[in-house]
């Protein structure tokens, strides 16, 4: 429990005195506002990192951290493909930017390149099911994309509804992906939840 505890209070003495002197630092060079938001800032994406590194051994975390970590790659992913639908192909074919319909193909084609490439991933990785076999494939690659088909669903009826109503679009943007990605993480440890009797493939 010393040891533990030890291991705890090292990095955390580390953190304040590294903040204290940050924060004399940039008070003197920018005014003590905007060094308290910067040592601040720094603070959080420290703490978030020992969390992340205490948290990241322990069983009932470990999936949570993983599934959050390929959902950093996945977003990546839906942004890249539509990015490249929206504006480099769309320039190239000569629509407008407004165009509805292609605003939506775009859309549904990143999700789904999305969904496509965070299944294998969230399968392996983050929740540790090595089944390789056909009919398991085709049930969990099924169920995986019904769930996602429900949340995004989800997020564009809230969007829709939430927006008009007078909401901000950012903040009903993160209020729905709160939703969405909470969701996602339920759907896929039931999808991948390693039943009794089921064999690793080897």
């Amino acid at each position: 429990m010393k040891k533990r505890i030890l291991s705890i209070a090292a990095p955390v003495s580390a953190l304040a005195l590294f903040s204290a002197a940050a924060f004399a630092g940039l008070a003197a060079a920018l005014g003590w506002r905007e060094a308290l938001a910067l040592t601040l800032l720094a603070d959080l994406c420290g703490a978030a990192c020992m969390a992340i590194r205490i948290l990241w051994h322990r069983p009932e975390y470990a999936a949570f951290l993983k599934y959050m970590l390929i959902g950093v790659a996945t977003t990546a992913v839906n942004y890249v493909c539509y990015w490249l639908l929206a504006h480099p192909l769309r320039q190239a074919l000569g629509i407008e930017p407004s165009h509805t319909a292609w605003v939506a193909f775009s859309t549904a084609v990143s999700w789904l390149a999305a969904v496509v490439f965070s299944f294998f991933p969230n399968k392996t990785y983050a929740f540790g099911s090595h089944d390789w076999s056909r009919q398991t494939l085709v049930r969990e690659g099924r169920t995986f994309f019904l769930s996602r088909l429900l949340t995004f669903a989800f997020d564009l009826v809230f969007m829709m509804v939430a927006v008009p109503l007078g909401m901000h679009d950012m903040l009903a943007k993160i209020l729905s992906n709160i939703v969405v990605v909470i969701g996602n993480f339920v759907t896929s440890k039931l999808i991948f939840l390693k039943k009794p009797g089921r064999q690793r493939a080897s």
